[in-house]
């Protein structure tokens, strides 16, 4: 898997507005020009599901649920072991491969398929 590091919401956002943005995003709380909230809806206007993982230096409970609510897949609070932390990253990765390949499937109209949902 290959990384990227942004310093800041901005350099998120342009990376997230690419043809092929990041399998998975990775952010803190808070950075010099936002917050997690920025990054979340950047990844939410990509073009393909980017899944966001939200790390706090604090355990808090309703900022817990704020991140949850809004759609990350995960909040974290470290110390997290490799192990852990490399099956939440798996999880998060192909879960957005699932979806990405429905979206893809659906963008094609699921040629061949006919019926009706009534």
């Amino acid at each position: 898997m290959r990384t990227r590091h942004s310093r800041n919401c901005s350099e998120a956002g342009a990376a997230l507005c690419e043809p092929e943005p990041p399998g998975l995003v990775l952010t803190g709380t808070s950075l010099p020009d936002g917050t997690w909230i920025d990054v979340l809806k950047a990844a939410s206007a990509a073009p393909v599901c980017v899944p966001v993982i939200v790390i706090s230096s604090l355990l808090d409970i309703r900022l817990y649920l704020d991140v949850l609510e809004s759609g990350a897949h995960d909040f974290i609070v470290p110390p997290i072991n490799s192990g852990d932390m490399k099956h939440i990253i798996a999880f998060c990765y192909n879960d957005c491969r699932v979806v990405r390949w429905v979206l893809k499937q659906a963008v094609r109209g699921f040629q061949g398929v006919t019926g009706s949902f009534s």
